[in-house]
Order: C-alpha cells, then structure tokens, then sequence
C-alpha cells in the first residue's frame, strides 16, 4: 500500500499559507490519487473536475491557483506534475522495489518453514518406538 506524505510543516510554508484551502483539499486529493495508482505525482487532466462537490465549484481556478503558486507543474503529455513530489514520497520504482524485496523474503521464510517440517517428519519416522515407563 502507498501512502501520501505532507511535511508537517506543509501549514507554514509560503506557497500554502498564500493559496486557499479548496486549492490546497485539490492538492491533497490528487496527492492521494497519485499515491494509489502510483503515478509519481502526475495528475491526469480529467482528475480536478472528478472532485468537483457543487456546481458553484470553481475547478480550472483551483488549478490555476496550484499552478500559480507552484504546486502543481503543468506537463507537455497533459494534466500536471506535482512539484517535489519524489522528494516527500516514495516513487512506483521504490515501491515495485520494495515489494520485491519483501516478496524474497516470504519466500525464504517459507522455504525455511517447509525445511524444518521435512527435519521434523525425518526425525519422526528415524525414532524407534520406546517401551512406556511405569
């Protein structure tokens, strides 16, 4: 699973204390939206409109208040980039690596687990049967 950071300084820093807080819930989503579908901070075009909650929304504003104030960078294959986004999170390659690595490992540990079941079954089959004590 991926998850979104945010510094927890994001409140404080010029770029977020000068843009509206709808601009910033817009930054947010889309920050979540390129999380889960490990898009490494690319917002597709269609995506601001998505999270439009009333028709008094103004959406293209939104955006061009990230995009002022340099949060999300447009983008030549369309939609936007948002900015430093690998420098807070982690990329799909970190990710695709990560569950690599992690896959290795559950598989050594099975590999392990299922060895000790063949020396155990081994050691039970090689003990000859005792006389009971009394």
């Amino acid at each position: 699973m991926a998850w979104f950071n945010i510094d927890d300084r994001f409140h404080y820093h010029g770029k977020v204390r000068t843009t509206s807080l709808a601009a910033i819930g817009l930054w947010t989503v889309g920050g979540t939206y390129s999380a889960q579908y490990l898009t490494d901070g690319w917002i597709p075009e269609w995506f601001p409109e998505t999270q439009r909650r009333s028709p008094d929304d103004n959406i293209s504003a939104l955006v061009a208040e990230l995009v002022t104030v340099h949060l999300w960078e447009p983008v030549k294959r369309g939609g936007w980039q948002m900015h430093d986004y690998p420098d807070w999170n982690r990329t799909k390659a970190m990710i695709a690596e990560e569950k690599e690595r992690q896959a290795q490992r559950k598989a050594a540990a099975r590999a392990r687990t299922q060895k000790q079941l063949e020396d155990a079954r081994k050691i039970t089959r090689t003990r000859k049967p005792t006389a009971p004590r009394n």
